[in-house]
């Protein structure tokens, strides 16, 4: 079952996301997918706000990128700092 997330965390992770785009930095997404919760590191290449994605360039991976639905997040790291 998908962890249950409050407004605060929410804008937790927004903070975060637009922070390691403004300063070209990684960051670690936890994804909910198909019911188990899967982690992808790497630079956030672009936001869509109207369909509400991220796309991730992944670390491990240079030029792939993946799509990631915010309503999918379940935490994000940035900076060396997880909530």
């Amino acid at each position: 079952m998908k962890p249950i997330l409050d407004e605060y965390q929410l804008e937790e992770f927004e903070n975060k996301i637009h922070v390691a785009m403004e300063f070209a930095s990684p960051v670690k997404f936890t994804v909910w997918e198909d019911g188990f919760d899967r982690e992808y590191t790497g630079m956030i290449h672009r936001l869509d706000p109207f369909t509400k994605a991220i796309y991730l360039e992944l670390e491990n991976e240079k030029g792939h990128i993946i799509k990631v639905k915010f309503e999918d997040l379940v935490a994000v790291e940035g900076n060396g700092v997880k909530k």
